[in-house]
């Protein structure tokens, strides 16, 4: 296994560009707050879905974080609704 097909070095390269604001969700959070929550949700991610940009056991996880009433989850799942979370889903 190469360097780069190996998933523990893709999270942390992926939580690496999070902190540097180098991913597409960084435009919608607000602070380092919001950031902070996402990279804490990042660890939950398997090999299969860590590139997609928000996934259902993510959603799950927001809600039992408390986080389904909050702007931060609406911002996250609205991002759900995008083309590439549809091709993934089917």
């Amino acid at each position: 296994m190469s360097l780069s097909e190996n998933f523990p070095h893709k999270l942390a390269i992926l939580q690496v560009a999070l902190r540097a604001k180098k991913l597409k969700i960084n435009e919608y959070l607000q602070d380092m707050a919001e950031q902070s929550v996402i990279s804490s949700l990042l660890v939950f991610l398997n090999s299969s879905d860590f590139r997609c940009p928000i996934t259902v056991p993510r959603k799950i996880i927001g809600q039992y974080s408390m986080l389904g009433r909050s702007a931060l989850y609406l911002k996250l799942a609205s991002l759900g609704r995008t083309k590439t979370y549809r091709t993934i889903r089917r």
